[in-house]
């Protein structure tokens, strides 16, 4: 069974991405990851009909010990006896306006878009990595927008481009 874990699971692209992945093969097995698993209703509605096959975890990414925390308990789940062989570092925000320019962005929103999408992404990967280390594919992926890819990307979203820029160049030492 090939497993997975997708971080910011309840909603969006990560609630997509566990539905359609577990809709594809009986062969897979999800961890799902979510702030509130207990709000995240469409996320348990399709653990309903896929027991055994998909594990919720409360974990938020913007915390340290929660992140640990998550770890630990998925390790003492037994859930994913051989290791993860994905990584889906999903969660994501974007906390200003679009139309926001550097000069009005405030320093709260920049820490909470960094703090979630660059810092979150090297806390779930850490935290994670023993499992990834005993599972057979062995992959990471970090989920960006299109916004990240623009040629020549105007300085409407000050915070974007800077945290896709880390991330990338945090890669490159893999």
């Amino acid at each position: 069974m090939v497993s997975y874990l997708i971080t910011g699971a309840s909603r969006g692209l990560g609630l997509e991405y566990t539905r359609q992945l577990l809709a594809s093969s009986a062969e897979i097995k999800i961890v799902a990851t979510a702030r509130t698993p207990s709000t995240a209703t469409e996320l348990q509605k399709i653990k309903e009909f896929n027991e055994g096959r998909l594990y919720i975890l409360e974990m938020d990414v913007t915390n340290d010990e929660s992140v640990k925390a998550a770890a630990a308990t998925l390790e003492a789940s037994g859930f994913l006896t051989n290791g993860l062989d994905i990584l889906v570092n999903n969660a994501g925000v974007s906390s200003g306006p679009v139309s926001t320019v550097p000069s009005q962005s405030s320093i709260a929103n920049l820490d909470v878009d960094i703090q979630t999408n660059l810092y979150g992404v090297v806390r779930s990967t850490l935290a994670f990595l023993p499992l990834l280390q005993r599972g057979e594919k062995k992959q990471i992926i970090t989920v960006s927008t299109t916004v990240g890819s623009f040629d020549n990307f105007m300085a409407s979203m000050p915070v974007y481009p800077l945290c896709e820029c880390s991330s990338d160049y945090s890669r490159l030492g893999s």
